[in-house]
Order: C-alpha cells, then structure tokens, then sequence
C-alpha cells in the first residue's frame, strides 16, 4: 500500500428515545457553543436536527477536519477526514459539552444503543484491478467479448472492470434494537478506480463499513492476498 488519500471516517450512534438533549441543544446559545467549540463554519437548525458543517478538532497539539456534524433526537452522526481515533475524541468532546447544557435534574449518560462506523480513502494499491475478476472471466472477455464489441468504424482498445461493490447485510444478535425500532440499514463494500485517473496507475477508491484500523488491515491484506495468487499464477 503505497499512498493513502482523503481518509474519512463517518460515525453513528443511535439512542434511546429523551437519552439526548436535543431540545437544549437547539436553543440559539447552546447551539453557538457547540458550533464555536468546534470552530464550524455552516449551521443550521429546525426543529428535528441540527446540522454543523467544516469544522475542526483539536487533539494531541494537532487538528484535524470535522465534515460534518449532524444532531438529531435520537442520533449523532459525525464525519472527520482523519483516523477514527479522532473522530473518537470528537465524540467525546460533543458529549461534554452536551452534559454542561443538560438542564435536566438528573441528565442521563449518553450510552448508545448501538454504534455504527464507515470509512473510506483514496489508495494506491500493488495489484491490478483486473485481478479481482478470475482468470477465466478475463480471458473470456479479451477474447469473444471483444471480438463482438468491434465496429464498422472501431475497434476495442481494452475493457476492464470499472466498478466492484458487496452488499453487506446485518442482522441483530438478539431483540434489543427491535425494540426500540431500529433496524439495520445495509451496507456497501466498495473497491473501484479512483474516477480521473489511469488504471496503470492501480489508485482506487475504497469503503467499508469499519472504523480506519479495519479497513486499511483490509487494504494490506486484500493487497498480499492478490501478490500470492500473482506469484503462483507465475510458476
């Protein structure tokens, strides 16, 4: 894995019913604080949810992007365009500063009924993206495929895959979110030329629905699997 690009990690988490403090929240002075704290330039309220725009968040003597931060009654949705780890601290900075407006006697702990996290970047990978397609498949299409996709006036430079993506569908564990009407939406794992660029050039653009240390494990073994299937088609 030679580069790595535009990383961004998109985090969920759903609550309870009256777990957040959403009608604090949207009061003009609380809805200020949580934009200066993170120094958003766009916000926008009504009265089911809150959205905060080109941000950022301190950590560590650095800063890093905040996307986008959307609030609603029973969900914080929170974009960064670094590892997950920061959008961790991001979490918990938001919860801070929800816990000091909390006007309730007794506020709640903001635990989560359930967490849900994607990532994606730009990669330039060492392997071609034909070769996650089998060799039959390629050789079928370099050869009768191609040989009827000609016409009158043209031939076929090449053809290749364009784009790659897997459906991944949850189901729960047990009847928990059921009960509070939640449900699992589904998900796409995604591998694909980086639009604009040169296939020899093997960048891709990739998503999973993982927290950043997951998906570029996936990358790196995705990369050495497809180098030792190389290798033994060689011998």
């Amino acid at each position: 894995m030679r580069e790595i690009l535009q990383l961004s990690v998109s985090q969920v988490r759903l609550f309870a019913p009256d777990v957040l403090p959403f009608d604090a929240a949207r009061v003009r002075p609380n809805a200020e604080s949580i934009r200066a704290a993170f120094d958003f330039q766009g916000a926008a309220t009504d009265e089911n949810v809150l959205v905060f725009e080109n941000g950022l968040i301190k950590h560590d003597s650095d800063s890093s992007p905040i996307t986008k931060l959307v609030i609603e009654r029973r969900k914080i949705q929170l974009t960064v365009a670094d590892h997950s780890q920061v959008a961790d601290a991001a979490n918990e900075a938001l919860n801070r500063i929800l816990q000091s407006i909390d006007t309730r006697q007794k506020p709640p702990i903001y635990n989560s009924l359930t967490n849900a996290e994607e990532t994606s970047c730009i990669a330039v990978l060492d392997f071609e993206f034909g070769d996650l397609i089998s060799p039959n498949l390629k050789a079928f299409l370099d050869s009768w495929v191609v040989d009827r996709l000609r016409t009158e006036r043209s031939s076929v430079a090449s053809i290749g895959l364009r784009r790659l993506s897997f459906e991944v569908r949850y189901e729960p564990i047990d009847d928990t979110l059921s009960e509070y009407e939640i449900t699992f939406a589904h998900k796409l794992l995604t591998i694909e030329p980086r639009v604009g660029t040169p296939w020899q050039q093997r960048c891709y653009f990739t998503v999973s629905p993982t927290d950043s240390v997951t998906h570029l494990a996936l990358l790196r073994e995705l990369e050495s699997h497809l180098s030792v299937q190389q290798s033994r088609a060689r011998k």
